[in-house]
């Protein structure tokens, strides 16, 4: 969202615009106005504005010859059942699972729709986010984790799942504010939502309702 917010604070010179990223758990929104997240919340407190789709997609590194891989072999690759890429007809390695902290927006809406009532396995490595996974599996061949499509590079592959899985693991965009926003915010998520915001989301993100 970098290039949208920044496109649309440039239309209000007196707009001072701050950005930083931070880890869900350790993200501290008392200072700030809004804040972006992916997937809904629970939280009835907070207001959420709608700004795209994003779709979780699982990835290996792109010499791994595998394709396709079944909601039930993800839930064995996960949970630790299934150890070894040998065991799924592929390479003779063992494989390397990648996933988010616990309480990140990324792994909550994976276990979800992917685990369901499987727990992951002891063994994965932990990326902090985004970035850190891509870094991780681009530079393993029997890595597997997964990322927003939008974070996607040729340096990753992504894997074929069924079409109801795509559907479930297809979130929302938001940007979450505890109050109505007012003065600069406002204009902001105004701009993001309006035609001027659109024009770069659309660039990385499916816009919703298109």
């Amino acid at each position: 969202m970098r290039e949208a917010l920044h496109a649309c604070a440039k239309t209000h010179p007196d707009i001072a615009l701050f950005l930083w990223e931070s880890p869900t758990l350790s993200l501290d929104t008392v200072d700030a106005s809004f804040h972006l997240r992916i997937g809904g919340s629970s939280d009835s407190s907070i207001i959420a504005f709608p700004l795209a789709q994003d779709e979780i997609m699982i990835v290996v590194h792109p010499n791994n010859p595998i394709q396709h891989l079944s909601k039930d072999d993800l839930q064995d690759i996960f949970s630790g059942k299934v150890n070894d890429w040998n065991d799924l007809g592929r390479l003779s390695e063992s494989i390397q699972v990648w996933i988010y902290p616990e309480g990140d927006d990324l792994r909550q809406v994976f276990d979800l729709v992917i685990l369901g009532s499987e727990q992951n396995t002891s063994r994965a490595f932990i990326a902090p986010d985004p970035d850190a996974m891509l870094e991780a599996v681009s530079s393993d061949e029997a890595a597997i984790g997964y990322l927003p499509k939008s974070w996607l590079t040729e340096n990753v592959k992504a894997i074929e799942l069924s079409e109801t899985d795509v559907e479930s693991l297809t979130q929302t965009v938001l940007a979450v504010t505890k109050a109505n926003p007012q003065g600069a915010a406002l204009i902001l998520l105004s701009c993001l939502q309006g035609d001027i915001g659109k024009a770069e989301i659309d660039n990385l993100y499916k816009i919703p309702g298109d």
